[in-house]
């Protein structure tokens, strides 16, 4: 069952890029149609254990001095 919902979010995905492939070269593209396929593949993703997870991309204050002192030696050199 697994190997099955993967396939068919599998399938919606090349849907997703299909339709939009030809709607960026001028072809008509339904929004309605977009918005559902989109909406079914995230519901089929949750199931197959797909989530959004929190990540935190502040850099550490370490990280931050060592760039700034690598930047102050650069303006001094």
């Amino acid at each position: 069952l697994e190997r099955r919902a993967a396939e068919h979010v599998s399938i919606l995905d090349a849907m997703i890029a299909d339709l939009g492939v030809r709607w960026l070269k001028g072809y008509p593209a339904d929004p309605a149609a977009l918005t559902s396929l989109v909406n079914t593949f995230n519901r089929s993703a949750t199931v197959l254990g797909w989530q959004r997870r929190a990540r935190d991309i502040t850099p550490s204050l370490d990280d931050y001095m060592a760039n700034r002192a690598a930047q102050k030696a650069g303006e001094d050199a």
